[in-house]
């Protein structure tokens, strides 16, 4: 199923989301998650998505962020995060699923990097965690971090 015509002018024009990606297993150089995102038309700025590492000071380089604009359009968002190590939170990391299926009615929502890794929603309200996917039997879900976490 693909995002109706709504969705993706909202997407396009209000949905404003950022990873925040760090050190680790996922963090190195040459890592998927680190590549340039894309929309469905192969152009996504950065208002829309942005990639970068981890704050080292604050020990969260080995974590993933990824912050989202829910609901799209109102400028409030959502964070995800990536913590298989647990330097971020015992309850994140263990919420953290390496090795998820993708719900048979999950949205996708045309984000992608140049290498692949594709974002996918659950369908309904106001997601509790995110999929991205690197392949077709390679997907993690990321959980929500509520409240978000910062690094001073």
């Amino acid at each position: 199923m693909h995002l109706t015509r709504w969705w993706r002018q909202a997407c396009a024009t209000t949905l404003a989301a950022s990873v925040a990606v760090g050190a680790g297993a996922c963090g190195e150089p040459s890592s998927p998650f680190l590549d340039p995102w894309e929309d469905v038309d192969g152009t996504l700025g950065q208002e829309v998505l942005t990639v970068y590492r981890g704050e080292e000071h604050c020990d969260l380089e080995a974590a993933l962020f990824l912050h989202l604009a829910w609901p799209p359009g109102t400028g409030e968002w959502r964070q995800f995060v990536r913590d298989p190590e647990g330097v971020v939170s015992p309850a994140l990391s263990a919420a953290f699923d390496e090795d998820a299926r993708l719900p048979a009615d999950a949205v996708p929502t045309g984000y992608r990097t140049e290498s692949g890794v594709q974002l996918w929603l659950p369908s309904g309200g106001a997601p509790q965690q995110v999929f991205l996917m690197t392949a077709p039997d390679d997907v993690e879900a990321w959980p929500l971090a509520s409240p978000p976490v910062g690094c001073d």
